[in-house]
């Protein structure tokens, strides 16, 4: 359960049954709500395909590279905020006799804090997007970004 993101792509004008993906993501909400924030794409969309152009792309890169640069929390938050989603409590699954110091709570689309995480997922965003850019030939070859949650 939670939030799984993908890229694929395709050429023009064909199904999406011949489509490739070239990235995936789980639960890095931060590129989620970027691309919420930046394309156009419905914040309660689900399962559904999303169309990103190469200057999307480009920009996306371009503000993971700005905030691993100055390595700036504020900047973060400015420029690809985090965002949870769907909060799940799950303090009826544990035991009566546990002891547990805080309530079992799960964020569906992972963790909201600017830690060592949040950095290496932008770290693994630029290489991943750089590698689809040189891979796609945009003249004949579109990328989708697609999720599930």
């Amino acid at each position: 359960m939670g939030l799984d993101m993908y890229l694929f792509k395709k050429a023009k004008g064909e199904d999406f049954e011949s489509c490739k993906r070239i990235a995936y993501w789980r639960k890095a909400n931060q590129v989620r709500q970027w691309i919420v924030e930046n394309t156009n794409y419905p914040a309660k969309a689900n399962c559904e395909y999303h169309k990103l152009s190469k200057q999307q792309i480009e920009k996306l890169i371009a503000d993971c590279q700005k905030i691993l640069k100055n390595n700036d929390n504020k900047l973060a938050e400015k420029l690809m905020p985090t965002k949870g989603g769907q909060k799940i409590d799950l303090t009826s699954m544990i035991p009566a006799e546990a002891t547990l110091l805080t309530p079992p709570v799960i964020d569906t689309f992972g963790s909201t804090a600017y830690d060592n995480s949040y950095f290496a997922e932008l770290l693994n965003t630029v290489s991943t997007l750089k590698a689809a850019l040189n891979a796609t030939d945009f003249k004949k070859e579109e990328i989708y970004y697609y999720e599930c949650w």
